[in-house]
């Protein structure tokens, strides 16, 4: 870059840090809001950050590669690909970048099954050949209402020792 060792402009940077914030915010808030209040917040946003484009449609390139593949996976699964139903999926990308462990809760037929299962295959790579290599997405569905507390996470055994539950041998294995 022609850029290394030149200092930046200060407005420049205040600028940047104002964008990284209002990403920061955005993300980790954006998708537990209801429709109408994400229209709201987008609005607040401009006024709050008037220096920063906020666009509530614009999605970055990695989002828009996404984007892609979910339409794609959408149509390979005889799914439609609505513009809501994809937010959702670019949302929960987002969570799980975000956080070490989430839950997807919703009424039932509300499409958490089909979410999760479209970004997995979306996320991983899409010859079958190569579904052993690195990226392939792995997913461990629990329904904890199946088991007792114990069994799901853990527990001390007769003897004080340790026995894993359900939760903790799978972060096990994947890390």
């Amino acid at each position: 870059d022609d850029d290394v060792g030149r200092e930046q402009d200060p407005e420049q940077l205040k600028t940047q840090e104002i964008q990284t914030l209002f990403n920061a915010i955005h993300r980790l808030k954006f998708s537990e809001l209801l429709p109408d209040d994400q229209e709201l917040f987008i609005k607040i946003s401009r006024n709050m950050f008037p220096e920063i484009q906020i666009d509530g449609d614009s999605v970055q390139s990695s989002e828009e590669q996404l984007q892609r593949s979910l339409e794609r996976v959408c149509e390979d699964s005889f799914l439609d690909s609505y513009p809501y139903f994809c937010e959702k999926v670019q949302q929960l990308n987002q969570m799980i970048s975000l956080y070490d462990g989430i839950l997807i809760v919703g009424k039932a037929f509300s499409g958490k099954t089909s979410m999760y299962k479209v970004l997995s295959r979306s996320l991983g790579p899409h010859d079958e050949k190569k579904s052993k290599e690195e990226g392939f997405v792995t997913t461990v569905v629990a329904n904890p209402k199946s088991m007792t507390i114990e069994q799901l996470f853990g527990y001390f055994d007769s003897c004080n020792e340790w026995k894993d539950g359900i939760l903790a041998t799978s972060l096990r294995t994947f890390s």
